[in-house]
């Protein structure tokens, strides 16, 4: 009987077609190359990961992908394609295709291709966080831009009524958002509990300047003004 093989670190970063806000974001030339392929070269450099898998149903995005040497491209199918398909239907479609292939992970990072500005060293890091507390998931959080004590709704009459959250804003505890950059879980905890995360998952905290989430155009240009002024720097002090 074959036995299957078995790894650590199943790398997955998932980059559908659609989008609405930001069409082919996944694609568009960031500083000189494709967005995807920011995170492409920062996981290929943390060497990190035994596998790495781009799932998409854009046959551009898979064409960049495949350009990497030992990146595995999935062609995503079209029921894990449209806008109500979730995160963690396409881990496990990720993780099925590699238990046909007679591979099996014990662990997944997930990495969006949407966090551009995340490092190799922020990926080495995290991975080095989680095998010291591997019984739980971790995910990277940045510190929020704005107090959510500013936060509100709009009422039907037009009134904008302020969050309650006295609690934080006359504490001055600092709040955190997650960012999407890096997710890391047991493969055996995602089958069992149909998530990602757990409910408390462990808190690898990122920079604000990197861990910029593109979902609009806004974004995509604050990650060129972050990326143009960091070369700048690096220009600078090699004078």
């Amino acid at each position: 009987m074959n036995r299957n093989k078995v790894v650590d670190i199943l790398a997955i970063i998932p980059a559908r077609a659609g989008s609405k806000r930001l069409p082919k974001k996944n694609i568009l030339p960031l500083a000189g190359k494709p967005l995807i392929q920011w995170t492409l070269d920062a996981v290929i450099e943390s060497r990190v990961a035994d596998l790495i898998a781009v799932t998409s149903d854009d046959k551009q995005v898979l064409e960049i992908a495949s350009h990497n040497d030992k990146v595995t491209v999935i062609a995503r199918p079209d029921f894990l394609a449209g806008d109500d398909a979730a995160t963690i239907d396409v881990v496990a479609h990720t993780i099925s295709y590699f238990k046909e292939q007679g591979v099996i992970a014990r662990r997944v990072l997930l990495l969006q291709p949407t966090s551009p500005l995340r490092s190799a060293k922020d990926i080495i890091d995290a991975v080095s966080l989680h095998n010291e507390n591997d019984e739980k998931s971790l995910v990277s959080i940045s510190e929020a831009g704005h107090s959510s004590s500013l936060f509100g709704v709009l009422s039907e009459r037009g009134v904008f009524i302020q969050s309650n959250m006295d609690e934080i804003r006359n504490g001055g505890v600092k709040e955190y958002r997650i960012n999407g950059a890096i997710y890391i879980n047991h493969i055996k905890n995602i089958i069992e509990t149909g998530r990602m995360l757990d409910k408390e998952p462990l808190a690898f905290i990122m920079p604000k300047e990197r861990g910029v989430d593109i979902d609009e155009w806004l974004d995509f240009k604050l990650c060129e003004i972050v990326i143009r002024e960091g070369s700048n720097k690096a220009e600078g002090s090699s004078l």
